[in-house]
């Protein structure tokens, strides 16, 4: 069953891709730099200063690789964006699960004294012998046995929702 994204749907394809800006980033930064560095010590050693074409061909042709391996990490993401749908698959609840956990950081207030520990719980359930962790509310809303209805983008396969039938 084919339905139509929604715009927290988007948003979340679109949150998908946060990494692929940063790596592309970092590989123009880094890259640019080993590209001035290499062409400034081997080839421009006996003229004084930079060379402003050469630097921006350098610049420029480290823009467009970092610009394609952004698009090339994030095409998935684009297709089911362009595509506009998302498929849906009803699955059984196995089982319900709540652990309780504790923090391992520990906050240390204005006086300099350590706070406690605290304790936080954690809600799941179990489809498939596979967790899903959900919220309370919508943990408390569900069985043993309900089923439930698993949104997905098609081309990613990026889990969008999970909603009660």
């Amino acid at each position: 069953m084919k339905n139509k994204l929604t715009e927290k749907d988007i948003a979340s394809l679109k949150y998908q891709g946060r990494m692929s800006y940063i790596l592309s980033g970092m590989f123009f930064v880094l890259g640019s730099a080993i590209g001035f560095m290499i062409y400034e010590m081997e080839f421009n050693s006996e003229v004084a200063g930079f060379n402003f074409q050469i630097d921006l061909l350098i610049v420029s042709v480290f823009l467009l690789l970092s610009f394609l391996m952004s698009q090339a990490l994030n095409r998935k993401y684009y297709a089911d964006i362009r595509n506009n749908e998302k498929i849906a698959e009803i699955k059984l609840i196995e089982r319900k699960n709540e652990t309780s956990d504790v923090s391992h950081r520990e906050t240390i207030k204005k006086t300099g004294a350590a706070d406690r520990m605290r304790d936080y719980a954690r809600y799941e359930l179990i489809i498939n012998n596979t967790r899903y962790r959900v919220e309370k509310d919508f943990f408390d809303k569900c069985n043993d046995g309900d089923e439930v209805i698993f949104f997905y983008a098609p081309v990613s396969k990026h889990l969008l929702s999970i909603e009660k039938k």
